[in-house]
């Protein structure tokens, strides 16, 4: 076989190795998409909460880290809460293990069921005591009476998601676990992304069962 014919067929293999890559790197990307788009609420939850744990364990005692999420169509229906062994306002499977779970509030559980039990989607610790939170720290709004702009400060005892992306700060001592968001938008942005402060209730709602 001439040189020639040699260095054809290299190009042709080459080339053709090529093709395949482009071909797996056009499936990947069209599997993140279809993560994200329209009518996979519950997936979207799920893969939410997994990709906590995984950054969870990923970091030692003592260590502190952040994880971009990405908001989903639905999202401000979801709530990320941790319930520790013993509380018996969390989901039964809770009851003997810490644990972080994402909960909708659309979420119907039957009769004296918690609503999470069965729609919410949670990971799992044995050692390690969660807690979660959204610290608003600087939030501005109009007051309807005076028109003056006024910040306040508010801390919800979960995590309210929005369709955007997210930044969650995780935690890790020896005996405790934290996750948290920082949120710093004017009121009215939060309202757009369905956040108010009447979110603290829905959210305590969700911590002690109540639909």
């Amino acid at each position: 076989m001439s040189t020639k014919k040699k260095g054809m067929i290299r190009k042709n293999v080459l080339g053709l190795v090529i093709a395949v890559i482009g071909l797996l790197l056009i499936i990947l990307a069209i599997t993140k998409i279809y993560y994200i788009i329209p009518g996979n609420e519950s997936e979207n939850a799920k893969k939410t909460v997994e990709t906590l744990k995984n950054k969870i364990d990923s970091i030692d005692n003592g260590e502190q880290s952040s994880v971009i999420i990405q908001g989903f169509d639905g999202s401000n229906n979801w709530y990320l809460i941790g319930w520790n062994k013993g509380d018996i306002n969390g989901p039964d499977k809770c009851l003997l293990k810490n644990c972080l779970c994402i909960c909708s509030v659309n979420s119907k559980g039957e009769r004296d069921e918690h609503p999470c039990q069965k729609a919410g989607f949670c990971e799992f610790w044995d050692d390690k005591e969660l807690i979660v939170y959204s610290n608003f720290s600087k939030v501005e709004g109009h007051f309807v009476t005076g028109g003056d702009i006024n910040t306040f400060g508010a801390k919800f005892e979960c995590i309210v998601l929005n369709s955007n992306l997210m930044k969650i700060e995780v935690k890790k001592t020896d005996k405790k676990i934290y996750v948290s968001r920082e949120v710093d938008f004017i009121l009215e942005d939060l309202e757009e992304n369905g956040i108010s402060i009447g979110s603290n209730i829905v959210c305590d709602n969700i911590r002690r069962g109540i639909e």
